[in-house]
């Protein structure tokens, strides 16, 4: 049931997404030049199975990343024909029918080919967001798991930076394979 219900939400947004980026391409804003021939998405949660599914169907579309968002359409199965980038939540030590079935999309998606995935240790699934660096009273680290936020923003935003900058600007690989490996949080899949 949660696929199902899921995959609806997740082509609405993947539908959200190409309208915006055919919006953008038909009456371009003045904010610099846009290269419609070479999209990117990027999500977390929801939002990254929708940058999956949003990708799948753009063929314009040189990468995907995904943060800790399970995934719900058919490219789970099929994988991407674009270059994409998983990073996601430590493994869980009991990893229930759940986590074994987004291991196994996870796992078909990386068989399929153009695909790199990372865990990130000391994460749960709302580290991905904001949520550490907001003040509150208790321990938010319940929610967002021991990894300093400060860190995993370095984390995320270099190695993101690095993936893109590989895909939509052509940079070299050996400088994405450098910035990830300085991270010894990261677990490649």
């Amino acid at each position: 049931a949660w696929y199902a219900a899921a995959e609806v939400i997740t082509n609405i947004w993947a539908d959200d997404a190409a309208f915006v980026v055919d919006a953008l391409e038909a009456t371009s804003p003045d904010i610099g030049a846009l290269d419609f021939g070479r999209v990117a998405y990027v999500g977390h949660s929801l939002g990254g199975a929708a940058a999956f599914e949003a990708c799948s169907r753009n063929v314009a579309c040189t990468g995907a990343v995904d943060l800790d968002g399970t995934l719900w359409t058919e490219v789970r199965h099929t994988g991407l024909q674009a270059p994409n980038l998983i990073l996601r939540r430590a493994p869980e030590a009991d990893c229930d029918l759940f986590c074994q079935l987004a291991t196994a999309d996870f796992a078909a998606v990386l068989a399929a080919g153009n695909s790199v995935q990372f865990s990130v240790a000391g994460t749960l699934h709302m580290s991905f967001t904001d949520l550490g660096l907001v003040p509150s009273p208790g321990n938010n680290e319940a929610y967002r798991g021991p990894l300093d936020p400060e860190r995993l923003i370095a984390i995320t935003r270099n190695v993101v930076r690095s993936f893109l900058d590989q895909h939509l600007r052509e940079v070299p690989g050996a400088d994405f394979a450098a910035v990830a490996g300085r991270y010894p949080e990261l677990t490649r899949h």
